[in-house]
């Protein structure tokens, strides 16, 4: 798996060299990220305690993913 080396992800797509199998696994570990995303930000995302600075953050946060 091309986890940590994206370049090397694209031009093996690009060439078609990944298994059906390997899609597979890029699929399940995408969405697994994301539900780990989604689903820890209602428990991060407490508006009646958050000041500007902190909604600031969270802003930039969810356009840095």
């Amino acid at each position: 798996m091309y986890i940590w080396n994206i370049n090397k992800l694209v031009k093996a797509l690009q060439a078609g060299t990944i298994t059906g199998k390997q899609k597979k696994r890029y699929r399940i570990t995408f969405w697994v990220l994301v539900a780990l995303t989604v689903f820890s930000l209602p428990g991060v995302y407490n508006p009646s305690s958050m000041n500007g600075y902190d909604v600031i953050d969270l802003i930039l946060f969810l356009l840095s993913i």
